[in-house]
Order: C-alpha cells, then structure tokens, then sequence
C-alpha cells in the first residue's frame, strides 16, 4: 500500500515512521518520486532525540543523493513532553500522505519486516479533508518550533 501511494504521489509525499531499516524498494520509488517532481517531507525517530529506544538514525538508510533532496524534520528532545519520571516522549507514528488527497495510516514502521514478515494493519484513506488535517498537523508542529528541519 505504502508503494502505491508514493507511485501515487505526484505533487507532495509526507512520510512518518519511528524505525526506519533496510527499505531498498521503498528508497528505489522515492528517487522515481523525486525525478517526477514530488517534494518529499520525512520526520523519523531518531537514536540521540529517543535516549537510546531505537539504536540507529533512520535517515541512514538513505543514500546521499535522496538526503540533498527530501525535507527532513526532527522533534528535538527539549521540545518533548517529560513525565515524572523524566521519561521523553516517542516519535512513535506511522503514516504517509499523497497530494495532501490520500493517506495511510499504519502500525508499521518502515523496514523490510514490517514489510514482508510481520502481521501489520494500515488504513488506506481517500478523503482529502483527512489527508489535509495531517499535513496540517506536522505543518502547524513546524510553524511553533515543535518541529524544526534538519
């Protein structure tokens, strides 16, 4: 499903995960995004923002050339919620938007397992009011610092 809504995408594609590991496919459809034209927009989780839950950067499963390409945006730590524990909070969606028009929303992360092996479920949403109201959402983080690009 993720592969069709990127092949899909032909103005902008929004990307959200928390592990990001082994995708060749799924690097090989975004350079063809980006040789259409489509801005790409990804958030990951990342190994220094979530003390130590995943161990490796998402973004290194991209090659050089998609990284000069692809709007990328972090959620720093400071910037997280804190309980009283002094526990940070997780980066932890999982979804993607096309053309701000169709949108999938999933409990996989993307990596080759989550992809092949594991038992997963996704929505897969054709209503651009939705599609709007997530873009809006990651927009509006960015706008108010909560997010901020890399």
């Amino acid at each position: 499903v993720l592969s069709q809504l990127i092949n899909g995408a032909n103005e902008e594609l929004l990307i959200v995960s928390f592990v990001v590991f082994n995708i060749p496919e799924i690097l090989s459809l975004l350079k063809e995004a980006l040789l259409r034209g489509v801005k790409i927009t990804c958030i990951f989780e990342s190994p220094e923002e979530s003390q130590g839950k995943i161990t490796f950067q998402g973004f290194d499963a991209f090659n050089e050339d998609i990284l000069k390409q692809i709007k990328i945006l972090i959620w720093e730590k400071e910037m997280r919620p804190v309980n009283t524990d002094g526990k940070f909070g997780t980066l932890h969606a999982k979804c993607a938007v096309a053309d701000r028009r169709v949108s999938f929303i999933s409990s996989a992360n993307l990596t080759i397992n989550a992809m092949t092996l594991n038992m997963e479920l996704g929505l897969l949403i054709y209503d651009e009011n939705v599609a709007q109201e997530i873009v809006d959402h990651f927009e509006h983080l960015t706008v108010n610092g909560v997010l901020r690009v890399r």
